[in-house]
């Protein structure tokens, strides 16, 4: 008689050998997967142009436009934003006091339709509340947890709630966070609500919401940058402002970051330098915490931050807001209002200008025109109007093409 145990050994041991390596790849491909899920986002890729501050500027001028309020309106507006419909423009207001959108035309500055949202949820609902008119058919409402997407007869359609993992991952979006409708895709800022005394927290923090209109699964997307990763900063110096250029790339200005940032989500992640010309310094962060918490306020006023960052589709120009430094002195005397000024790129992400404007400006609350108007708000303690005025390319000795 032959034994064949010998070869059925063998055959055994193969068999457990290879059962053992699949499991082991599949171990290696979670592991992967997890640590790809802290940080997705596509490598950066630093491109340099030098500035030149000096071929365009930006000015004040006489003209403004102003919008009327009706006596059950109030002038605390929480979010703003314009669209085009048949040839016309119009710009939607958010009153939050009297939990209503207030539509005008542009040209006109009549008031065409008010939608109370009391009509639509219960008040206790509207937390946190912010609105976006894409056009007279469709609204979107984001609440604290849900955002809600509203048809022409004013019924909710769609809700998307938020994740619950990570925690207070909330979305939301105001005049400096428009959302962004791609195909089937929909795009919203997320709140920053990171816990700034933990740099895992930060480091696994996205900033931006991607909801799928169809399918309605959700996720998050791009993370801070790694500037942000190695120090601690307080929260002022983590909300990230960001507009869409013609490419349909995001473009992100983060406050201690001279560094903007042109990303797709997926291959493009290219960052372009667009510091101040002041040169201050810019906050760089701290190693230990509790000196941070001590001395929060005081950071963020006495170093130059960013803050919004638009682009003009018209003109093919970035404007991007700077907070310049205040001096200690003046910090010491309470004099906390810092000089802002606004610098200007191509659309090649070169600095083309910058120029100083008047702090009774609110350059947080601008709106471009589709012919490339440009109109920031003043006058924000009137009651009875909403008042924007016109700013202007200026050009001196130069015969550059605006």
């Amino acid at each position: 008689m032959h034994n064949h145990t010998p070869n059925v050994y063998i055959r055994l041991s193969k068999q457990k050998d290879i059962s053992i390596k699949c499991i082991l790849v599949f171990l290696i491909w979670l592991i992967l997967l997890s640590c790809n899920g802290d940080s997705q986002n596509p490598q950066v890729i630093y491109k340099y142009s030098k500035p030149n501050r000096d071929l365009i500027g930006i000015k004040a001028q006489n003209d403004t436009l102003s919008f009327l309020l009706q006596d059950s309106f109030y002038n605390d507006i929480k979010s703003f934003n314009t669209f085009t419909e048949n040839d016309r423009e119009y710009i939607s207001f958010y009153d939050r006091r009297s939990e209503s959108v207030n539509i005008y035309e542009i040209n006109s500055r009549k008031l065409v339709k008010t939608i109370l949202l009391t009509k639509i949820f219960d008040r206790n609902k509207l937390y946190k509340t912010s609105t976006y008119s894409k056009n007279f058919d469709t609204l979107l409402v984001i609440t604290k947890t849900k955002l809600y997407i509203v048809d022409k007869a004013w019924e909710v359609k769609r809700i998307f709630s938020f994740l619950k993992k990570p925690q207070f991952a909330w979305g939301y979006f105001d005049n400096v966070n428009l959302p962004f409708f791609s195909g089937n895709k929909l795009y919203i800022g997320v709140r920053m609500l990171a816990k700034e005394s933990s740099l895992k927290d930060v480091k696994k923090w996205k900033t931006i919401y991607e909801f799928d209109l169809n399918s309605k699964e959700k996720s998050l997307v791009y993370s801070l940058p790694e500037f942000y990763h190695k120090k601690y900063y307080g929260k002022h110096f983590l909300e990230q402002s960001y507009c869409v250029n013609e490419a349909k790339n995001f473009v992100f200005s983060f406050p201690a970051d001279s560094n903007i940032y042109e990303t797709d989500f997926k291959k493009i992640n290219n960052a372009y330098y667009a510091r101040g010309k002041s040169n201050a310094p810019i906050f760089e962060g701290v190693t230990e915490f509790s000196l941070l918490k001590e001395r929060k306020k005081e950071n963020y006023y006495l170093t130059e931050s960013y803050a919004a960052i638009y682009f003009d589709r018209a003109k093919k120009i970035y404007l991007r807001i700077v907070k310049n430094a205040i001096s200690e002195r003046e910090y010491q005397n309470n004099i906390k209002q810092s000089v802002q000024s606004v610098i200007l790129m191509n659309n090649d992400f070169k600095i083309i200008g910058e120029s100083i404007v008047d702090n009774n400006i609110d350059m947080k609350e601008l709106f471009i025109t589709q012919e490339g108007n440009l109109y920031a708000r003043i006058n924000k303690d009137d009651e009875y109007a909403i008042h924007f005025i016109k700013l202007s390319y200026t050009k001196e000795n130069t015969s550059y093409q605006l």
